[in-house]
């Protein structure tokens, strides 16, 4: 037969209470993650208008560039969420 303490070690253990109150939406990464979604469909919207209805003068080739590489760098990271 198994000795006792062997068979009380080999039974689950129930995880421990936790303390932590409910989190409220400041600190809730939905809200975080869809506010994100929000402005970043706000900056293309932004860019769509501004190519409709600016004429190229106002495209900056700096900030096309930047954009390249934020939005390269966010489909990464959201490739790999």
């Amino acid at each position: 037969a198994e000795p006792k303490a062997a068979a009380e070690s080999a039974a689950p253990k129930e995880a421990p209470p936790t303390s932590e109150a409910p989190k409220g939406w400041w600190s809730s990464a939905e809200f975080w993650g869809g506010l994100g979604a929000l402005a970043g469909w706000g900056m293309t919207g932004a860019a769509i208008y501004d190519a409709s209805f600016a004429g190229p003068e106002k495209i900056s080739l700096n900030m096309t560039s930047v954009m390249i590489v934020y939005s390269s760098l966010f489909a990464r990271w959201a490739w790999v969420v």
